[in-house]
């Protein structure tokens, strides 16, 4: 990581371009947690759908963005793309003028070799849509640069257990949640329910959500353990269907 550390110490320093990654509410919280406290990248939650994440991700200068089911890309701005070049040829032109003569040499090539990995790796990046050959590529490249294995980089954090399950309704309209989809609006009183329940588990949380695609509404939890997770999505399940104005079932995905 002394090379990612390096390039990112230049083009902070001669840049004012942003970073930051979305997601949805889907994500594993494992992953936010790394994302914003081990990367310390601004991370923001979005609706379900990826139309909503690539708008989002286009108020960044570099934008990541992926939902659960791994649909997502990196969008790059011009502007970033040429404040890295620029960043690069500075690099160059001031060789000798960084550091003392006996660390130049050496932190030379390293700011050259990362940076001029990440301009190729950001022009690798399909932005149209995302597709899983580009990103594989990426991927790819990732690991090469920063020399680290396969195994590596699948324990960089622990995914925390989760379950959705899917709630039959005859009127899914009747759950209104806000824009990010993690609190429920109305019927008035589900929330709260909701984080009672949660409030039982430490590091647990659920949201539910109307279906984008089917009559249907989506409860979701995650805990840091299975049976923790059985545990809260059979009281939430109960404390839902206790209304009976939303006529509900539940059956499990």
């Amino acid at each position: 990581q002394s090379r990612s550390s390096a390039a990112s110490d230049v083009y902070k320093r001669q840049t004012q371009s942003t970073w930051g990654a979305v997601q949805t509410a889907y994500a594993n919280g494992s992953s936010t947690r790394y994302l914003k406290n081990t990367l310390g990248l601004q991370v923001v939650c979005v609706a379900t759908g990826v139309k909503h994440l690539h708008e989002a991700a286009k108020h960044f200068d570099i934008g990541l963005y992926y939902e659960a089911n791994g649909h997502g890309t990196v969008l790059v701005s011009q502007k970033a793309l040429s404040n890295l070049k620029q960043a690069l040829a500075s690099v160059d032109y001031n060789k000798h003028n960084y550091y003392s003569k006996q660390q130049s040499n050496r932190l030379y090539y390293q700011y050259h070799y990362v940076l001029e990995a990440l301009v190729q790796f950001l022009e690798l990046s399909n932005q149209a849509v995302g597709d899983a050959l580009s990103n594989l590529l990426m991927v790819e490249a990732c690991l090469r640069v920063l020399n680290i294995g396969v195994n590596y980089w699948h324990n960089l954090f622990t995914d925390l257990p989760s379950k959705t399950s899917k709630v039959v309704i005859k009127d899914k309209s009747k759950i209104r949640t806000t824009n990010d989809e993690t609190k429920v609006i109305t019927p008035q009183g589900l929330q709260h329910d909701i984080d009672a329940v949660c409030s039982t588990v430490a590091d647990s949380r659920a949201f539910v959500r109307p279906s984008g695609t089917e009559d249907v509404v989506r409860l979701h939890v995650e805990a840091p353990k299975a049976e923790d997770v059985a545990r809260l999505t059979q009281k939430l399940s109960e404390a839902i269907t206790k209304n009976s104005d939303l006529n509900l079932s539940l059956i499990h995905i």
